[in-house]
């Protein structure tokens, strides 16, 4: 029997005499064990070694084919747009970003106060 088995029916069979049903937890108890004698055991098999067999090692042949592919462009630049497309430099987008900072400005001065 494997022990998960086992401390299943245990457990089962405490729980029923806790709660008293004892005829729920010999129920239990019987069935755990026809369980148990009803699962295929894994039969052992023993295989005789008449020969001893020889480990036979081959040489590898490679050719070397040079270095790899460099896989980044050599001179490159990647642009990057927050909103998936590029904005032109504008005095509306200027002063956007300047209200911005002096928003962020005032609210580290104010934390800094408090």
């Amino acid at each position: 029997m494997k022990t998960e088995l086992v401390g299943v029916a245990l457990v089962a069979i405490l729980t029923g005499i806790y709660l008293g049903m004892v005829e729920v937890a010999i129920l239990i108890g019987i069935g755990m064990i026809a369980i148990a004698g009803y699962t295929p055991r894994a039969s052992r098999k023993s295989v005789k070694k008449t020969e001893e067999e020889e480990t036979i090692l081959h040489p590898v042949a490679y050719e070397d084919a040079g270095d790899p592919p460099y896989l980044y462009p050599e001179r490159g630049s990647i642009k990057v747009y927050p909103k998936g497309k590029e904005r032109k430099t504008t005095a509306q987008s200027m002063s956007e970003s300047g209200g911005m900072m002096l928003k962020g400005i005032t609210k580290g001065v104010l934390k800094l106060l408090k």
